[in-house]
């Protein structure tokens, strides 16, 4: 895309920029709107939230990228509703996340489905005199995201106060260029959001794809015209007649070395393990900011070397398993796996990687929440697995890794064309709320 400059520019002191168009204003949201906030929970419990009622009450997991998720939401009593007059939520309100790794989450109502207030971990901004789309699109912007960044990366848990947002130095064109502006963004921003989802549409289906032929292969095989019998495990379902299964205890051995030279009473290596879900086994340092920070004391981990099967006993059913390529150590959350003499580990970690036995897994599982169960793992040992002669594991994990090698590469590709048109949406947004860039 070509686009326009303003004619004139004039310098500004602010942290983020230093010129906006000759034009344009600035000022404090403080002067131009409200920001308003729940003040604690006035007592109110979660034992109060009632199975449903015309009172909606969000919360920062309901402040999605494109649209207010009013479907998984609470519900409280018109009473609690109406004692807070200050954060009952109307149209055009922008509401920011202003708590946690959420801080700086942005979205404007659009539509109310019914009467909604939110809970005290998000304000909500409400303007006069101005377009609320140009502001949410402003705060959405670099601009505001770089100042909202500074709170992120300071110590203890993020915090924007109705201080710092009634602070923000928003920039105002007048309201026909507001509006003009607006038009434009949703227009374009709503033709990227198009293109980015049919992308990740493909992706899913790809994916689907690669289980259904991992579930396919490991399960039947290659042989498309083998005989089967019946396996005698409800989700596995028919096997090659030539096939056995076997208990997990009887195709695995448990490694339980630690990670400590008795000797010198320091770590046997400091090369530092994780697995990260639907990806496999990884190397610490490639997991950036995702997850948590590797203990000051190493030597209680346990020793990996290559082809030990990993598994998260907590997150099995939602992928965190995989072989391990490299020697190193791991938390002892993982239980690793050893493969027997006269089976194949790379066909086993196909095995593990079906969605379908991941599943499987939920029976044998206790916990509170779904995403925080654990498997009981005298009961995972009793898993009954397929057991094909090993020259057909061999077979099998060499076809898998031709094929879905293939897959992951337009997975890949169409994933970096995800992030250039999220990149571009980006820069977009930017560079036309804050007059870099001019729309006709």
């Amino acid at each position: 895309m070509r686009f326009d400059r303003y004619l004139k520019y004039k310098d500004i002191e602010t942290i983020w920029l230093d010129k906006i168009p000759n034009e344009w204003n600035i000022d404090r949201i403080k002067n131009i709107g409200t920001v308003r906030g729940r003040v604690g929970w006035k007592a109110l419990k979660a034992s109060e939230y009632v199975d449903k009622s015309e009172y909606i009450f969000i919360a920062t997991p309901n402040i999605k990228y494109k649209e207010i998720d009013f479907k998984n939401v609470n519900y409280l009593t018109k009473e609690r509703y109406f004692e807070s007059p200050e954060i009952m939520l109307k149209e055009n309100d922008v509401v920011l996340t202003k708590d946690g790794s959420t801080l700086g989450t942005v979205n404007i109502i659009k539509k109310l489905p019914s009467y909604t207030t939110v809970n005290s971990s998000i304000a909500i901004l409400r303007f006069k005199s101005v377009n609320s789309k140009f502001m949410f699109y402003q705060i959405k912007s670099e601009y505001i995201q770089n100042i909202i960044k500074l709170k992120k990366d300071g110590a203890g848990v993020p915090h924007l106060f109705q201080k710092d947002i009634n602070d923000f130095q928003m920039l105002l064109p007048k309201i026909t260029i507001q509006n003009k502006i607006v038009t434009y963004l949703d227009s374009k921003v709503d033709n990227l959001d198009t293109e980015i989802s049919l992308l990740e549409q493909k992706i899913k289906k790809y994916k689907e794809l690669k289980q259904t032929l991992i579930a396919k292969t490991v399960l039947r095989g290659l042989d498309k015209d083998v005989e089967l019998k019946k396996s005698e495990t409800s989700w596995i379902g028919d096997i090659p007649k030539h096939w056995t299964t076997d208990r997990l205890k009887n195709i695995f051995d448990e490694r339980i070395g630690k990670n400590l030279d008795k000797r010198t009473g320091e770590a046997v290596t400091t090369n530092i393990l994780s697995v990260m879900k639907d990806v496999g086994v990884i190397n610490h340092r490639d997991k950036g900011n995702v997850g948590n920070k590797m203990a000051e004391d190493i030597t209680n981990y346990k020793l990996v070397y290559p082809d030990d099967i990993v598994v998260n006993k907590m997150n099995i059913m939602i992928g965190s398993v995989g072989i391990s390529k490299e020697f190193g150590a791991l938390s002892v959350i993982y239980i690793i796996l050893i493969t027997k003499k006269g089976n194949y580990a790379k066909y086993y970690d196909y095995f593990f990687k079906m969605k379908t036995f991941q599943k499987s897994l939920r029976r044998i599982a206790t916990g509170i929440l779904e995403i925080r169960e654990a498997v009981n793992m005298t009961l995972f040992m009793q898993e009954n697995m397929t057991v094909p002669p090993y020259e057909e594991q061999v077979q099998i994990a060499n076809y898998l890794d031709e094929k879905t090698t293939k897959i992951d590469e337009i997975v890949k590709t169409l994933g970096s064309k995800i992030e250039v048109l999220k990149e571009f949406r980006k820069t977009l947004i930017n560079d036309v709320v804050t007059g870099k860039v001019k729309v006709a």
